[in-house]
């Protein structure tokens, strides 16, 4: 063991020991705070609530998405807002840095590893070219700092409007309030424009020093004297950056807000209670959790203003008003266990996109403060808002929600909608690569799932001439379909298909630049994306046998920390794959696929998991599989049974608590013998959401054996639009 491998398990103890004293551990106390600091996941350290507005934490590299990679043991200073997982860069402004010695803007300092500690709710830096111990806590709108400086003429605080991730412009400036107050903006011009207001008080008086950068505070201090800072912001004005203040923190009394923050921390976490599993699968677990409670972002005030996608100054009166909304990644896993743990984030989460539907006249796709983004195809809303009606979620207004995903799911300004939609609503397909239309292939698989979620709400909602058209429009990805290669391909307007010779494993991503019928992927990486009618797509392939084989050779090849084969799981697209073999009566198959992703692409460290975290869906990936299941076809109120890791599992729903016991779980034995639901014997390989949502049990008898006939009956698979009934 490597001297790095010591110093990070130090660290890990010295980071979760933080909140457990004498008493028995808690989730909280499970969460290693750098997993995933130091990797592509881009997963910040920071102190913030669950669902923040506010995420002070340290920065050191501004081309990172999420400001730091932990293995640069040196800081520029501790900024307040953060991305998690992003792919690209945003947030990461207003940054503070206390000094001594008249530092100026530029200034960096070492940190010492094993004098780091972290909780979540609480950081701890010790600055070694300053002598000063750096700390931070936060409500869901207002950031604390505890500074202890050693004594010092000199002792300085900068505050750097110019700071954030990536490489567009941000500027800034403050304003004098008086000796212990400032305000000021920043506005960073990074992926969509937006400006952050805030405004801080100290704990001491300070000399003043305007900069174009921002500002430097000066004070004198004495050994170990401590000075506080308050930081709240808002996106609608210096002022209501101070009533978030007043509101939140009106005292100095630190200590309370970090174990009110580690509190909140461990009641959000303890929504999951799992028994069992090894160190190592029980920190990833809670590590992970931990990751999807981060987004979305609150950005409404404490008094519900907020503003809006039309850059208006709006009220939400009944609910919390949210952004970094990455619903491209989060439709698939982080939006249905929202549902399940958090169904009142959910509810707001629908409540924002019709505010959003109102104001700008689409629902978000990508929103970033205030802004879309318009990054990744499809109209995500259209699965999110009708999956969430799906799993019980129903308290909003249906009828404006329907209109919403109607007008989006037939329109398209080009950057929200469905993305070339006259060609699809006409001919059934987007063109391949050609006349400037990129991901053809993948827009049409997609809106077709879209129209899929559509075609389940309207059907609940009686609106059956709606639903007949939308159910039509369901498969028009079969236009796509090629029989001779058995695969979803692009297509000239003229119905030819494009690039021949046919190379399934081509996209952009490995430098064939003429491939981009696929969003960040191949054809490969596409083919099983008829989430909607899984049945259909064997059918297409020749049936049972020939639907397992195709699988088969999907995950044929290398396995490293990205890959099985084909099988890509750091990126999303693929993310339901191991668990499709429950469609052809061979569960035993998705249950080593699963423990070979769950073993494979996520650790116990700064690396963390594989790819980008992309707002916690990555995250959300491990916490239902390691649970025992995970949402394949959305709007059904289904989930498919994979294979649990953990002896059991509590989830206090909002009905009741759903237990999930594995009997005899382990490494080796991982697969379903026999299964009883609520009191009856279970043979299917689905869970419904109607046998959870009053609580209930799932006993899972687990076996070394793959040859268990639990799950291989024709009527024990999961839903397909096919066999609906």
């Amino acid at each position: 063991m490597n001297r790095n491998r010591l110093l990070f398990l130090f660290l890990i103890m010295t980071l979760n020991l933080w909140g457990m004293g004498n008493n028995p551990v808690k989730p909280a106390d499970e969460v290693n705070m750098l997993f995933g600091t130091n990797s592509p996941a881009q997963c910040p350290l920071t102190a913030a609530r669950p669902f923040g507005m506010i995420s002070p934490g340290p920065v050191n590299n501004l081309k990172a998405p999420c400001g730091l990679s932990y293995g640069r043991n040196y800081v520029l200073g501790f900024n307040h807002t953060h991305l998690q997982g992003p792919g690209c860069p945003g947030y990461g402004v207003i940054t503070i840095f206390p000094t001594t010695g008249q530092a100026v803007f530029g200034a960096m300092s070492t940190f010492t590893p094993e004098k780091t500690a972290a909780c979540p709710g609480y950081v701890k830096m010790e600055l070694d070219a300053y002598g000063i111990k750096a700390e931070m806590t936060a409500t869901l709108r207002t950031a604390i700092h505890r500074y202890t400086f050693p004594a010092s003429s000199d002792a300085r605080i900068l505050v750097d409007c110019t700071i954030g991730t990536g490489v567009k412009p941000i500027y800034g400036d403050t304003e004098l309030i008086n000796t212990k107050e400032i305000s000021g903006y920043v506005t960073s011009e990074e992926w969509a424009k937006n400006t952050t207001y805030f405004y801080m008080k100290f704990s001491k008086d300070f000399q003043y020093s305007d900069e174009s950068k921002g500002a430097y505070l000066s004070f004198s201090t004495t050994e170990g004297e401590e000075i506080f800072v308050k930081v709240a912001i808002s996106y609608v004005s210096v002022e209501q950056a101070k009533k978030n203040m007043e509101a939140e923190i009106p005292d100095w009394d630190f200590d309370v807000i970090r174990q009110n923050a580690y509190e909140e921390w461990n009641r959000e976490l303890s929504r999951i209670e799992i028994t069992g599993g090894t160190p190592e699968q029980r920190a990833i677990f809670y590590s992970t959790l931990y990751r999807t409670l981060f987004h979305p972002q609150t950005t409404s005030d404490f008094d519900g203003q907020y503003r809006g996608m039309d850059n208006n100054i709006q009220t939400a009166t009944d609910h919390i008003h949210y952004s970094v909304l990455s619903t491209w990644d989060t439709f698939r896993a982080e939006h249905p266990l929202l549902n399940l743990i958090r169904p009142d984030v959910a509810l707001d989460i629908i409540k924002t996109m019709l505010d959003d539907y109102i104001q700008f006249g689409w629902t978000p796709k990508w929103k970033l403060a205030y802004r879309e983004t318009s990054c990744m195809p499809g109209s995500w809303a259209c699965i999110i808002i009708p999956d969430s009606y799906m799993l019980g979620i129903t308290d909003f207004d249906t009828g404006l929600a329907w209109k919403a995903l109607f007008h989006d799911s037939n329109n398209s300004n080009g950057i929200s909608g469905y993305e070339n939609v006259d060609q699809y609503l006409s001919r059934g397909w987007i063109d391949g690569n050609i006349n400037n239309v990129w991901n053809g292939t993948t827009r049409t698989l997609q809106h077709a799932y879209c129209d899929f979620g559509l075609y389940r709400f309207a059907s609940v909602l009686n609106k059956h001439d709606e639903a007949k058209d939308y159910k039509r429009r369901t498969y028009y990805c079969n236009n796509l379909w090629d029989k001779e290669s058995g695969f979803f391909r692009g297509k000239h307007p003229n119905g030819t298909w494009v690039h021949e010779p046919f190379d399934p494993t081509f996209s952009h991503i490995n430098g064939h630049y003429d491939y981009g019928d696929y969003t960040e992927g191949n054809a490969w990486q596409y083919l099983f994306h008829q989430m909607q009618d899984i049945q259909d797509l064997i059918n297409k392939l020749g049936g049972d046998s020939a639907f397992e084989k195709k699988l088969d050779d999907c995950f044929s090849g290398e396995v490293n920390k990205e890959y099985i084969g084909q099988y890509w799981h750091a990126n999303e697209p693929d993310h339901h794959y191991v668990y499709l073999y429950n469609f052809v009566g061979k569960p035993s198959k998705s249950a080593d696929k699963i423990r070979l992703c769950l073993s494979r692409f996520y650790a116990n460290d700064t690396w963390g998991l594989s790819g980008n975290d992309d707002a916690g869906q990555m995250s959300a990936w491990y916490v239902l599989s390691s649970l025992g299941f995970y949402p394949v076809t959305h709007v059904t109120g289904q989930f498919v049974i994979g294979s649990p890791v953990f002896e059991s599992s509590v989830l206090h729903l909002k009905g009741g608590d759903f237990i999930i016991r594995s009997k005899g779980v382990s490494e080796k034995n991982r697969y379903v013998n026999n299964a009883t639901l609520n009191g009856r014997k279970w043979n299917n390989t689905y869970l419904p959401f109607s046998e959870m949502k009053n609580g209930g049990e799932l006993i899972l008898e687990m076996s070394p054996s793959a040859g268990s006939k639990w799950g291989t009956a024709k009527d024990s698979r999961p839903y397909s639009l096919t066999l609906e009934k």
